[in-house]
């Protein structure tokens, strides 16, 4: 299993312990260097951040890329680490029929979400499949 993976699995298994947001259970996480440096999960609540960089107006609730950015700013104060580090999203569903095991689906980040990552110039960013993991 590569490094990537291990990441992401990891990424999921925080992803099973987080409240579902329409059905969704997502998990992210920034890493510089094979430190990890902030995480963030989907919140059922609005945030400035997620306004700021929402797909349309009524898009206000936090996902899990932007908690993580935003933690990260909070964290570090640093756009140059957060631009040079690499960003991990891991979604989380009920195996079919079964309500006990989850599987990774795919988590690509929407397009409210892609506007933060190009703010801040994030250039790597992974995230799970069906059938794995991609890169965006």
């Amino acid at each position: 299993m590569d490094r990537h993976s291990k990441i992401l699995k990891h990424l999921a298994l925080v992803a099973e312990d987080v409240s579902p947001i329409r059905s969704s259970k997502i998990a992210a996480a920034l890493v510089f260097k094979h430190n990890f440096i902030s995480y963030g999960v989907c919140q059922y609540k609005s945030h400035p951040f997620q306004k700021e960089y929402s797909k349309n107006n009524a898009a206000i609730f936090l996902h899990a890329e932007n908690a993580c950015i935003s933690a990260a700013l909070n964290r570090t104060r640093d756009p140059d680490l957060i631009s040079k580090s690499t960003l991990y999203v891991s979604r989380v569903k009920h195996a079919s029929g079964n309500h006990k095991d989850f599987v990774c689906s795919v988590a690509k980040p929407c397009e409210g979400c892609q506007k933060a990552i190009a703010a801040f110039n994030i250039r790597k960013v992974y995230f799970t499949t069906d059938e794995g993991y991609d890169i965006l």
